[in-house]
């Protein structure tokens, strides 16, 4: 008995049966070797640096040693006490001095402080035996340069006319601490509170 044989498939199912299984194969290929990813780009902004804030000692000198200047009533002495700020601080700061007197010096002397604003004084009187004056200013960075103050207008006191000082009186004498406290953040009277034990 012969065997019956299949019927040839026509060429357009052939045709379509490829395109199909190539349609598959795609499916395939693509759902087992590939994945998705969301398309995600950045930049990086490198406008903003920091460094350390650095803050100075300063330093306070006489230019003229000035020792046993005779007090003629009326005449003037040169009294060159010169504040410095070195280089080398880049930030702004309160700069604070205490001129601490004693003999009996505001009774016998007169003179005027050059630019400094006065933070407080322990002189009751003008013929107080000692008094300490506490002093200010706002020094601004001195990355580039230091600066210099004086503490006297015009480097000098004037002996007053009435001067009645005998050679047995206590010798009048100036001394002159420094200190810096950073402005940033603090009022006069808070960065006094943080040097108040030094000066």
């Amino acid at each position: 008995m012969k065997a019956k044989h299949a019927k040839k498939m026509s060429l357009k199912k052939r045709i379509m049966l490829l395109i199909l299984c190539l349609s598959l194969s795609v499916c395939v290929a693509i759902g087992g070797s590939y994945s998705y990813a969301w398309l995600i780009t950045g930049a990086t902004n490198n406008g903003a640096s920091f460094s350390n804030s650095t803050i100075v000692v300063p330093t306070v000198t006489q230019a003229t040693a000035v020792s046993k200047a005779p007090m003629v009533p009326g005449g003037t002495l040169g009294v060159n006490t010169i504040v410095t700020v070195p280089k080398g601080m880049n930030i702004n700061a309160y700069l604070f001095i205490k001129v601490a007197k004693t003999g009996n010096l505001d009774a016998y002397l007169d003179y005027t402080y050059d630019g400094w604003t006065s933070y407080s004084s322990t002189a009751t009187s003008s013929s107080a035996t000692s008094a300490n004056d506490i002093l200010y200013r706002v020094v601004e960075g001195t990355s580039s340069a230091a600066k210099t103050y004086n503490v006297y207008k015009n480097q000098q006191v004037t002996v007053e006319t009435n001067n009645t000082r005998s050679d047995s009186s206590a010798a009048p004498t100036i001394t002159v601490t420094a200190a810096l406290v950073q402005q940033e953040a603090r009022t006069a009277a808070q960065a006094y509170s943080l040097i108040s034990s030094v000066l």
